[in-house]
């Protein structure tokens, strides 16, 4: 029978002329068993309709793992189905390596995350086409590889027009061309139509900030891509409170200047920055 929670190959679609019943022939890949379904190897359908085996063209024997199951016992036991999809030879395609680390893990977009802080790839292409991106991540099954899968997502966003920006800081709804939600598979991938000669910004993240692992980001494209990697940020980290003398209030409050100033220089060039505040809860217990 079928066994549960495992994956199956579909190695062949028929429909009967005759008939129009739809079968499929489907492996267990550990080549064992069968399927005791209608079209098993001795089963009468087979008889019913003469013709069905030379229609399909092979009919396995029992014991072999492969076997035909008909559509509807498809529908009926089987959960999802995974398509891999053949790029033609002459695609252009680029992989790149990446992870999401303690400091990269900046989890989904939304008001007051540290999205801007998950990896980010600048794309272009040389021509307007549609391009397949794929998030993978690494097969935990693999003797030495000590990690489990996590849920991720992938946004591609439009660089806003004019601008030079080291990177992308927020995603407002306009810049977004295409946003896959967070998926617990192994992976996320998207085809997506992008214009020649435009800048964008490709993001993996995760469904919670601070989840960490490694990924692989594969592109592919019917003409010249280019894919770079974008530098992580420099994160500093300030701490300061507001307490007697030094809680000034708001502006234009005279008092305003009392409140913790912090001076932030650049050394050696211009800098794109983004800045956040961010209030530590009193403890249980304190005021």
């Amino acid at each position: 029978g079928i066994v549960d929670n495992h994956a199956y190959a579909i190695l062949d679609v028929r429909a009967l002329p005759d008939s129009g019943h739809r079968l499929v022939l489907v492996r267990d890949p550990w080549g064992l068993g069968t399927f005791n379904g209608q079209w098993r190897k001795h089963s009468e359908m087979w008889k019913i309709h003469p013709s069905a085996e030379k229609a399909v063209g092979y009919v396995p024997d029992e014991g072999t793992g492969c076997f035909w199951m008909s559509f509807e016992e498809i529908v009926q036991h089987m959960t999802t189905v995974h398509v891999c999809r053949v790029f033609p030879p002459d695609y252009h395609s680029l992989s790149v390596a990446s992870e999401w680390s303690s400091s990269t893990a900046g989890g989904p977009p939304g008001p007051g995350s540290g999205w801007f802080r998950n990896p980010q790839f600048r794309l272009s292409v040389s021509r307007s086409c549609t391009v397949a991106l794929s998030v993978l991540q690494y097969d935990p099954k693999i003797p030495g590889r000590a990690h489990s899968l996590v849920s991720c997502g992938l946004v591609v966003l439009k660089a806003r027009k004019g601008s030079h920006c080291v990177r992308m800081w927020d995603s407002p709804e306009e810049l977004i061309v295409s946003d896959t939600p967070p998926s617990p598979g192994r992976e996320v991938s998207v085809s997506v139509r992008l214009t020649g000669e435009t800048l964008y910004y490709v993001v993996p993240y995760t469904a919670v900030e601070g989840t960490m692992g490694g990924f692989m980001l594969r592109c592919y494209s019917p003409g010249m891509v280019e894919l770079q990697r974008v530098a992580p940020p420099m994160v500093t980290q300030v701490r300061s409170q507001w307490v007697e003398h030094f809680a000034g209030g708001r502006r234009p409050n005279p008092t305003w200047l009392k409140n913790p100033q912090i001076l932030m220089t650049s050394a050696t060039c211009d800098v794109d920055c983004m800045m956040m505040l961010e209030r530590e809860l009193p403890r249980s217990g304190e005021g």
